[in-house]
């Protein structure tokens, strides 16, 4: 389909994880950085994209898994207002489970003390965790996710997702999805939702891995 078509295809890398989405839901660190990396790029592409034959007026999103519910959350976000006009979804959105973290804060204490700091003070657990390697803040993340199955099961192995940003001047995610939705606070641009068949194996295949 792309070949056949007159498309200009981008791809973008963002932060994941601690490292995208740590929160202490203070002005200082509010949370999100992976979505405002999406911004980001998405702004690279309003500005540069005529360059390689593009139309920045005809941008559509696309994403699957984690990249449809960051699609969704485009469309919720008014920081990306204007940057596309067009949303491809596919397995997954804002709402699924796994896409959001309402107590952000306590996972960032929960890993703070993973790596020996137990201060509940977000200013005295934000400069502690500053002078963490990257190295060692995504490993003390994987730490805290085996020991605790119930993350795994909700969040899909991921400690770290998208959340209501409770500082900062500039919020990406001002409310919880579902509220923006029932208040009509979205971009109104044509959609397409879908799935994938039997996608609910991965997660059958991880579970048969490790049982007794």
């Amino acid at each position: 389909f792309l070949i056949e078509e007159d498309i200009v295809y981008v791809t973008i890398n963002y932060r994941c994880g601690v490292l995208g989405f740590l929160s202490l839901e203070n002005d200082k660190l509010p949370g999100n950085l992976g979505l405002k990396d999406q911004v980001l790029a998405l702004q690279w592409v309003q500005n540069h994209i005529e360059s390689f034959g593009g139309d920045p007026n005809n941008v559509t999103l696309f994403g699957e898994s984690a990249g449809g519910a960051s699609v969704h959350y485009h469309m919720l976000s008014p920081l990306s207002k204007g940057l596309f006009h067009k949303a491809i979804l596919q397995s997954g959105t804002a709402l699924c489970q796994w896409a959001f973290q309402p107590k952000p804060r306590a996972k960032a204490l929960l890993l703070a003390r993973e790596l020996g700091c137990t201060s509940q003070d977000p200013d005295t657990v934000l400069e502690f965790l500053m002078g963490v390697p990257a190295i060692d803040l995504v490993k003390a993340e994987d730490m805290v996710v085996l020991r605790t199955e119930k993350e795994i099961v909700q969040k899909g192995g991921r400690l770290f997702v998208p959340c209501v940003e409770r500082g900062g001047s500039h919020p990406f995610l001002s409310d919880y999805p579902r509220k923006l939705m029932d208040r009509g606070e979205f971009h109104k641009v044509p959609i397409i939702m879908g799935i994938n068949g039997k996608e609910g194996m991965v997660s059958l295949s991880k579970g048969t891995v490790h049982c007794d």
